[in-house]
């Protein structure tokens, strides 16, 4: 079984992820790279115009994700923060997540105990 990641790691990597995708959002909102640009409307062919409705659409999607991704994580830092506010001595994320990790382990080597005990009978 494979350690679980801490819930900070699991943050930064949102971050991190966020970060990135936030440079492809500005190549992606760089209007000169767009199909079509520097004509009016009128000049563009239908394949044009449908290429830079894709091209905006795309842009305005990894925006929305950048966006989202960083709700998230906000949402993250802010339950801890309010967590730890409301009992201090509450148990961190990463504790409660070792905690079960380590019942599940408990809960397993028990199951295999009486499995063998029950073999041994016959």
């Amino acid at each position: 079984m494979s350690k679980p990641r801490s819930q900070k790691a699991v943050t930064q990597d949102l971050c991190d992820l966020a970060d990135r995708l936030t440079e492809v959002a500005i190549t992606e909102c760089d209007v000169t790279q767009w199909p079509g640009h520097g004509k009016s409307i009128t000049e563009m062919d239908k394949q044009t115009r449908g290429d830079r409705y894709w091209a905006k659409q795309n842009a305005t999607a990894t925006i929305l994700l950048v966006k989202n991704l960083h709700n998230l994580v906000s949402q993250r830092q802010a339950g801890q923060k309010d967590r730890l506010a409301a009992n201090p001595t509450a148990a961190s994320d990463d504790d409660i997540l070792q905690q079960q990790v380590s019942q599940a382990e408990r809960d397993s080597a028990e199951q295999i105990r009486k499995a063998m005990a029950k073999m041994a009978k016959h």
